[in-house]
C-alpha cells in the first residue's frame, strides 16, 4: 500500500488562518505558525461553566508546549514581529507537525525547526523538540513553557523541581481550575537540552504566576545545532482527583521510554491505524488525498482512553467559534461511529462508554420530560452528560432523533464486534431503555403509530409531526431491541415489533417520503434529504418505488442543499444508488470536495461560497466522517447485523462515481478479527474476507 498523502506545506502568511490541529483524541492543540507562542489547548474530560452562557462546556486548558528564545538579551516574546514563518509541514503518516521559521535578533539570524506531536501510545503526553541554529556566536537562551496566561481560571497548585526523594522527576507541575470549579487539569513537564553540555539550567519560580518555565542559557556558536526537548503530561480531574500528581507519574513513565522511543511508538501506532485507510480505486490523487485527510482527522481526534467521547470539532476549537462549545452531540454517533467501527473499534467503544456512563442522567432527563426509559440530551456536557444547550434553544425539547441515533450506535457496536459482554452489560440497558422511551413518545392513531412535534436533521423554527428521519430511527431501535432481547434469551414485548411495523412515514401521491407532516416544497430547508439519510443509515423497509421516488425528488433539489453541513457528503451516494455515475461524481464534488481546504487539508463546516458569513471552522466531523461513511456503508451497501460479516454486504449493484473503480480497505475490524473490504463498480455486492 502506498503511503498516505499528506497536505502540501503551508508557506508564509496565507488567508484562512485556521492554525494546524495536532491531537491524539485525549489532548488537542491548535499550533500557531510560530509554535513557541501559546496556541489553544483542549483536554478531553475537562469541563467548566461558560462565562457568558452559564452552561457547562469544554474550556480551554493551559498550553503545555509553549516556549521562548532569547539572543543577546533580546527575547522573541518581546519582539514577535522578528519571526517569519518559512513553512509548516504536516506528516499524516505519523501525525507529526514540523514548523520552520527564521528570526533576526540583535543582528543574529536564528533558524528554528519545531517538531510537535501528540503521543498515541501514551495518550496523556505531548512532545515537542525545538532545534536552533545561529548565524554567529551569541548568548542564547532556550525556554520551555507551560503557559497559563490568558487562560480563564486559576492555578490551584504549582511546584518547580518536583522531587521524589533526591531525584527530580519533573521540571514542574501545576493544577489549574477553569471557572466554575467543575473540574481541574493537572500538568507536569520535563525538558532536556541536546547539543551542548555547558548550558546553565534555570527553573522559573515567579510568585503569583501560574506559568512554568525552564530556561537553558549557553554560548551558541555557528554551525552547531541545539535541540530543546519538551514533554508534557495532561490529566483531567475526572480521571484522577489529584490530577497534577498523576500527571507527574505518567510523565515519569514517558521519560523512562525517552523522547526518541515515544516518537517511534507513535509512528508504529499510526502505521497500524493506516491499515484501515479508505482507498478510492481509480480516483485521482486529489480525491485520495481528501479521503486520507478525512481518515487522519477522524482517527486523530478519538482514542480508547478518551473519557468524554468527542465533540463535533473534536478537540479543535478556535477563538472565533461561537457555538457547540465542546458538547457531545448526536452527529458523532450518526456519522463518526460507523467508520470507526471498521478502523478503530476501541475508540468507538470509549465514545459509547461515555453514553453508558451517563445513561442514568439520560433516564432522569426522560422523567423530567414526562417519558419513560432513557432520553439522551441534544447537547451533552462532558462531565455528567446533562443537557447543556444554551437557554432558549429548541433542540432539547424536539430533537428526539438524538436518542434513537445513540441507541442504534450501541446496537451497531454489538453487531460489529460480536462482543457478548458489551451486548448484555452495556448495549442492552441502553437499547431497551430507549425502546421504552420510544413507546412512551409515540401515539397510536388511525394512520398508524405517530411521533408528534419532533425536529430532525433540519433544525427549523417549529417542530412537525412524523419527521421521517426520527421515525425511521425510532423504528430501527425497536427492531434491534427485539433482536437483542432474543439474542440474550429474553422475550421482547410484542408491542415493539408492532410499533416499528406501523410507524408513519408521510408520503405524497408519487410515493415520495416527505420530510414531515405538512411538508411544503417552498419551506425553509425543504431540500434537506433527511428521508434519504434515514433510509441509508437505518435500512428502514419501504417499497422499492418509494425509495426510488424519494431519491429522485431530493436529487432534483440537491443543488439547493449542497454546501450545508452534515448530509451534503451523502449526496453522491444517493445519485450512485440511482445508477447515475456522472451525477454522483458531481455531487461528491459539490457536497464534499468544496468543503475541503488546501490549508492542512482541513474540512470545514460550511462551504465558504454558499455561507460566506459563517466562521471558518474545522475539522468538522459530521462532514469528514460522513464522507467516509458514504464511501464504505453507502457506495459499498454495508449494513451491520448479528450474523457473519460476509452477510453485511447487501445486494447492490455496486455503482461508483464517474472515474472511480471501487473502494478498498486493507484491514477492517469485524467480530474482533481483521478482514479485507472491497467494493468494485459493476459487482452485485461488496466483499468482506478474512485478512491475512
Amino acid at each position: 500500500m502506498t503511503a498516505p498523502i499528506s497536505p502540501r506545506p503551508v508557506i508564509g502568511d496565507e488567508p484562512d488562518r485556521l492554525p494546524a490541529y495536532v491531537s491524539n483524541g485525549v489532548i488537542g492543540l491548535r499550533v500557531l505558525a510560530v509554535p513557541l507562542r501559546p496556541g489553544l489547548a483542549m483536554l478531553n474530560g475537562l469541563s467548566s461553566i461558560h462565562p457568558v452562557l452559564g452552561v457547562e462546556y469544554s474550556p480551554q486548558a493551559p498550553y503545555p508546549l509553549a516556549g521562548d528564545l532569547e539572543v543577546n538579551g533580546v527575547r522573541l516574546s518581546v519582539r514577535p514581529e522578528c519571526a517569519r514563518l518559512i513553512e509548516q509541514r504536516y506528516d499524516f503518516s505519523c501525525g507529526e507537525l514540523v514548523s520552520r521559521f527564521r528570526l533576526e535578533l540583535d543582528d543574529i539570524v536564528v533558524d528554528v525547526e519545531v517538531l510537535t506531536l501528540a503521543s498515541r501510545s501514551h495518550p496523556c503526553l505531548m512532545l515537542q523538540e525545538v532545534a536552533v541554529e545561529v548565524s554567529g556566536s551569541c548568548d542564547l537562551a532556550m525556554t520551555a513553557l507551560v503557559a497559563t496566561s490568558g487562560v480563564p481560571g486559576r492555578c490551584v497548585e504549582r511546584r518547580v523541581g518536583v522531587q521524589s526523594g533526591t531525584e527530580e522527576v519533573a521540571d514542574g507541575d501545576l493544577r489549574f481550575e477553569p471557572p466554575g470549579g467543575m473540574s481541574s487539569v493537572g500538568i507536569a513537564y520535563s525538558t532536556e537540552l541536546l547539543g551542548t553540555s555547558d548550558a546553565q539550567r534555570e527553573l522559573a519560580d515567579w510568585a503569583g504566576n501560574g506559568d512554568l518555565a525552564t530556561t537553558y542559557r549557553l554560548r551558541a556558536r555557528r554551525g552547531r545545532r541545539y535541540r530543546l526537548r519538551h514533554v508534557a503530561a495532561m490529566v483531567p480531574s475526572t480521571q484522577h482527583q489529584l490530577a497534577d500528581q498523576q500527571a507527574v507519574r505518567l510523565l515519569s513513565i514517558g521519560c523512562e521510554f525517552g523522547f526518541d522511543e515515544l516518537r517511534r511508538c507513535n509512528v508504529r501506532c499510526w502505521a497500524d491505524l493506516w491499515l484501515g485507510r479508505v482507498l478510492l480505486l481509480g480516483a485521482d490523487e486529489r480525491w485520495q488525498a481528501m479521503s486520507d485527510a478525512a481518515f487522519f482527522y477522524l482517527n486523530s481526534s478519538v482514542h480508547a482512553s478518551s473519557p468524554a467521547s468527542t465533540s463535533i470539532f473534536g478537540l479543535a476549537r478556535w477563538n472565533d467559534y461561537h457555538y457547540y462549545w465542546g458538547h457531545v452531540m448526536w452527529d458523532i454517533e450518526a456519522f463518526s461511529i460507523p467508520p470507526l467501527l471498521l478502523s478503530q473499534p476501541d475508540a468507538a467503544e470509549a465514545m459509547l462508554n461515555f453514553r453508558h456512563r451517563t445513561a442514568g442522567t439520560a433516564a432522569r432527563n426522560a422523567r423530567v420530560n414526562g417519558r419513560r426509559g432513557i432520553q439522551f440530551p441534544w447537547q451533552a456536557g462532558p462531565s455528567h452528560g446533562e443537557e447543556s444547550a444554551p437557554l432558549g434553544a429548541k433542540g432539547p425539547g424536539y430533537s428526539h432523533h438524538v436518542t434513537c441515533v445513540v441507541a442504534n450506535a450501541f446496537a451497531d457496536y454489538a453487531d460489529a464486534t460480536g462482543d457478548h459482554r458489551f451486548r448484555a452489560d452495556r448495549a442492552w440497558p441502553v437499547v431497551s431503555g430507549v425502546a421504552d422511551w420510544v413507546m412512551s413518545r409515540t401515539t397510536c392513531t388511525r394512520r398508524g403509530v405517530e411521533i408528534a412535534d419532533a425536529m430532525g436533521v433540519a433544525e427549523r423554527p417549529r417542530p412537525a409531526g412524523n419527521d421521517a428521519f426520527t421515525n425511521m430511527a425510532a423504528a430501527a431501535v425497536l427492531r434491534r431491541a427485539g433482536d437483542m432481547a432474543r439474542a440474550l434469551g429474553e422475550d421482547p414485548p410484542s408491542a415493539w415489533a408492532e410499533t416499528a411495523a406501523r410507524i408513519v412515514l408521510d408520503t405524497n401521491d408519487e410515493s415520495v417520503i416527505r420530510d414531515h407532516d405538512g411538508y411544503r416544497s417552498g419551506e425553509d430547508k425543504a431540500a434537506t434529504p433527511s428521508a434519504l439519510a434515514g433510509l441509508l443509515m437505518f435500512g428502514h423497509p419501504v417499497p422499492p418505488e418509494a425509495a426510488s421516488a424519494t431519491r429522485r425528488y431530493y436529487l432534483n433539489r440537491a443543488d439547493e442543499y449542497a454546501g450545508s453541513p452534515m448530509l451534503s457528503a451523502l449526496l453522491g451516494v444517493f445519485a450512485a444508488h440511482d445508477g447515475d455515475r456522472r451525477r454522483s461524481a458531481t455531487l461528491f464534488e459539490e457536497g464534499y470536495a468544496k468543503f475541503c481546504s488546501d490549508r492542512f487539508a482541513n474540512v470545514h463546516e460550511y462551504r465558504a461560497d454558499r455561507f460566506p458569513d459563517e466562521p471558518v471552522a474545522g475539522p468538522f466531523y459530521a462532514n469528514l466522517s460522513g464522507f467516509l461513511l458514504a464511501c464504505t456503508y453507502g457506495l459499498g451497501h454495508l449494513r451491520l447485523g448479528p450474523n457473519a460479516p460476509s452477510t453485511w454486504c447487501q445486494p447492490g449493484p455496486i455503482v461508483m462515481p464517474q472515474d472511480w473503480e471501487g473502494v478498498e480497505i486493507e484491514r477492517i475490524w469485524a467480530r474482533g478479527l481483521p478482514h479485507h473490504f472491497r467494493a468494485l463498480h459493476g459487482e452485485e455486492r461488496s466483499t468482506i474476507e478474512r485478512f491475512s
